[in-house]
């Protein structure tokens, strides 16, 4: 297929790019029938329609008479998403994504609307927000395309030359989010069970599954003593961590490596930054110390994996804030 560069990452071409979109949905269909009328049916189909005839406006607005309807399937809204991307009409590309998230039967399905999700983001200038979505939807899809892989990887390159903010810290727990979709509110698709789901022992280390946010702090070499040009964004850290927003939370701070050298020394080293890190944000906001844990895991949960980029090994390279959610 046809392919060009956009700001946000590598997209069919326009036509192509509606054209396909109009097959998923024609497709969809078929699968609503389950939980559509026939009136239903029929405003995907127009909906379908407007999309190949390239007019968005009107598919939007059969898209949500079918939505009334109780028509909702991850096919028609990821494909309408697309399109509403395409032409800029940023704010309905969203409802669309988060709709096709929502209502997605499969990780891998969920994941790709979270994607575009975050690439809609990113085209508003949400670069944080962007970049915790696409890490989440990476988190969930067990194979992630190579276009999410890029895009994660190009916003985290851009977001690790700049200051690392209180405001980095606030935004990026927060249950909302300028009215928007974020990490902490996703449910993924395997939890939605009528089982009830089960409650982790306070004792029971984060998974890499939690929302979590890449915290970028200096080491010297082989050490786990923060350089002194870390110090000021464990002052950002400690403040954003204890904002009042926050204060029903408690977080782990896991360490990291890159997957170079042994594995027992990274092991160590991990704990031995992310321990470093703690003491420096305790000692700034004392009350912290019993919400917060600390855990070091080595080169085991690489961002990147089977990195061949000095940058990727650098962005491995991390201690990271995690959600506690026991």
């Amino acid at each position: 297929m046809e392919q060009r560069r956009t700001p946000s990452g590598w997209l069919p071409a326009p036509r192509l790019r509606i054209v396909v979109a109009c097959a998923w949905v024609v497709a969809s269909t078929a699968a609503a029938a389950q939980t559509c009328g026939d009136d239903g049916r029929d405003y995907l189909a127009l909906a379908a329609r407007a999309l190949d005839e390239q007019r968005t406006e009107i598919a939007v607005r059969y898209t949500e008479s079918a939505r009334k309807l109780g028509c909702r399937d991850h096919d028609s809204e990821y494909a309408l998403g697309m399109a509403l991307l395409e032409v800029g009409q940023y704010e309905t590309a969203l409802a669309a994504f988060d709709n096709a998230q929502e209502v997605a039967l499969s990780p891998e399905n969920q994941a790709l609307a979270l994607g575009r999700y975050a690439q809609t983001q990113e085209s508003l200038g949400e670069l944080q927000a962007a970049l915790d979505m696409a890490q989440a939807a990476r988190r969930l899809h067990p194979n992630p395309p190579a276009w999410l892989d890029d895009f994660a990887l190009q916003l985290d390159e851009r977001l690790a030359g700049q200051p690392f903010t209180r405001e980095r810290v606030t935004r990026s727990f927060s249950t909302t989010a300028m009215g928007r979709l974020t990490p902490t509110s996703i449910r993924p698709v395997q939890q939605r069970t009528d089982t009830p789901e089960p409650t982790n022992s306070p004792t029971q280390a984060p998974t890499p599954q939690a929302q979590s946010l890449p915290f970028r702090v200096l080491f010297n070499v082989n050490s786990s003593t923060i350089a002194d040009d870390g110090e000021e964004a464990v002052r950002e850290l400690a403040e954003g961590l204890a904002d009042q927003s926050l204060a029903q939370r408690r977080f782990w701070l896991v360490g990291h490596t890159d997957e170079r050298g042994d594995a027992n020394y990274n092991m160590q080293l991990s704990l031995a930054r992310a321990t470093s890190v703690f003491q420096a944000v305790v000692s700034l906001k004392p009350d912290l110390r019993d919400r917060i844990r600390v855990r070091g895991a080595g080169e085991d949960e690489p961002l990147y994996r089977n990195a061949d980029r000095e940058l990727q090994h650098r962005l491995n390279r991390r201690v990271e804030v995690r959600v506690d959610s026991g």
